[in-house]
């Protein structure tokens, strides 16, 4: 199986670098030699691994559909094909592995491409790249006689006048603006030159002197009538106050009493030898509580 592999792979893609990972393939031992194959294998970042052997009975065949030798291919990182015996043996491990083939010879098959097809494709590319560099060149040729052949190129000096007599043009617009401009600031200064506050500057003196002579006898006469209402209020409140005095009220023959200078309004202030000051419209009087009277008075 292992020279079937190795002349398939030389005669189809010479170039292709094979490395053998022997094992145990049938046995009491094989289960653990396979597995252990399969995971030293791939840590060498290959690029597809051929996990096989030749034909051989059922019993040559079991170590393929041991559980460890199963998940020791499921685990794999590298895809695998599975190339156990004949065309008409099955085993686990084919329904695991990422590929079956029928046989070993199969499996070197399916693993590399045919140098020959490598080679002609490669040499359609090589076709297709090449064409399409020539098309790229070809566009780009057309594309600078395109422009060769514009005028611009065979007259320069023409650029150059179509600009020069823009730029006339617009000149002539900006000189004729400007003039324009100017005049209009003549005329507007014209215009305010001959008005009358410029020829005769002592007139708007005059009449904001005037408008002011108007204004002093109504704001004299508006002052005097705000001070007289003022005066008129000022009056109002004094007679209130006044109504208010208790000094007044004690002028018509009433008396203010109080007690450790405190205003007495009722009987129930105060208490036997509570010394009181009676205040009347023409001097004080100290007196003593030596007796008291309350009486029920009703309030309105």
């Amino acid at each position: 199986a292992i020279r079937d592999i190795l002349s398939t792979i030389e005669r189809r893609y010479p170039v292709c670098e094979t490395i053998l990972f022997p094992a145990i393939v049938q046995g009491s031992e094989a289960k653990d030699s396979i597995a252990k194959a399969i995971r030293t294998a791939d840590q060498f970042d290959l690029d597809v691994l051929i996990v096989g052997r030749g034909g051989g009975s059922l019993e040559d065949l079991w170590a393929f559909n041991e559980e460890i030798v199963a998940r020791a291919i499921f685990s794999a990182k590298t895809p695998i094909i599975s190339a156990v015996g004949h065309e008409t043996d099955f085993t686990i491990s084919d329904f695991v592995a990422d590929l079956r083939a029928p046989t070993p010879t199969g499996a070197a098959e399916i693993a590399v491409p045919n140098i020959v097809d490598v080679i002609s494709e490669i040499k359609q590319l090589k076709t297709r790249l090449i064409n399409s560099l020539n098309n790229k060149i070809n566009n780009y040729k057309d594309y600078l006689n395109n422009l060769i052949s514009r005028r611009i190129f065979k007259d320069p000096m023409q650029m150059y006048l179509v600009k020069e007599q823009k730029l006339d043009q617009l000149l002539s617009r900006l000189i004729m603006a400007s003039k324009n401009k100017l005049d209009s600031y003549k005329i507007y200064f014209n215009n305010l030159i001959s008005r009358r506050i410029f020829q005769d500057p002592t007139i708007i003196y005059l009449s904001k002197k005037e408008k002011l002579n108007q204004l002093i006898p109504r704001l004299k006469n508006a002052g005097k009538i705000k001070l007289k209402n003022v005066e008129n209020e000022y009056i109002k409140y004094i007679e209130k106050l006044s109504a208010l005095n208790p000094l007044n009220i004690i002028k018509r023959g009433y008396a203010a009493v109080t007690s450790n200078e405190e205003m007495i309004a009722s009987v129930k202030a105060l208490k036997i030898n509570d010394l009181l000051n009676i205040r009347f419209k023409d001097g004080i009087v100290d007196a003593n509580v030596v007796e008291i009277k309350e009486e029920n008075i009703e309030e309105e």
